[in-house]
């Protein structure tokens, strides 16, 4: 933590660490009605954290965690299950299946934020593929059309799902 100039000389008489950091929180740390604001603000960014689609596993836990971190700083106790579920319902639709199942394991509250965010950092590639999959599919699973050849003999274009899928997986290296 980098100080002033001015106010380092001030510091200059405190000989050990325990004392100097008491000494710069009493001086930066804010009066109580600062903190209370503080303290309040945390809270209900904590109640309305979401996250938009376009966020990423890694930093929607980012996020959380220096969110959860400042509100420790405060001294606002919140139960690691309670983290847990906050995390797993802000990830965007595309966990839905892993989120469900993170949900309802019994041992919810006895895991870190980082060990569930690893366990599930397993499954992102996989979860990432098949949502792009899935929207390419549904975009064209319904191309179709009806022609007819220099011979005037009727050529159908009927494409069915699983080909335009496994086309372009093919096409798109997939």
């Amino acid at each position: 933590m980098a100080l002033p100039d001015k106010p380092q000389l001030t510091f200059n008489s405190h000989k050990d660490a325990k004392t100097l950091m008491e000494a710069i929180e009493k001086r930066f740390g804010g009066n109580t009605e600062t903190k209370k604001v503080q303290n309040t603000i945390l809270k209900q960014q904590y109640k309305n954290f979401i996250c938009s689609h376009s966020k990423g596993l890694d930093q929607i836990h980012d996020r959380l965690q220096k969110l959860v971190s400042q509100l420790e700083i405060h001294r606002v106790s919140l139960s690691q299950e309670e983290v847990n579920l906050k995390f797993l319902r802000s990830l965007p639709s595309e966990w839905k299946t892993h989120t469900l199942i993170w949900r309802n394991k019994a041992n919810l509250e006895e895991q870190s934020l980082d060990d569930l965010f690893n366990s599930l950092k397993i499954y992102k590639d996989k979860v990432k593929h098949s949502s792009f999959t899935s929207t390419t599919t549904q975009s064209l699973a319904f191309v179709s059309s009806s022609n007819t050849d220099s011979t005037t003999k009727s050529v159908s274009a009927a494409v069915t799902p699983l080909f335009v899928k496994k086309t372009l997986c093919h096409n798109l290296g997939v």
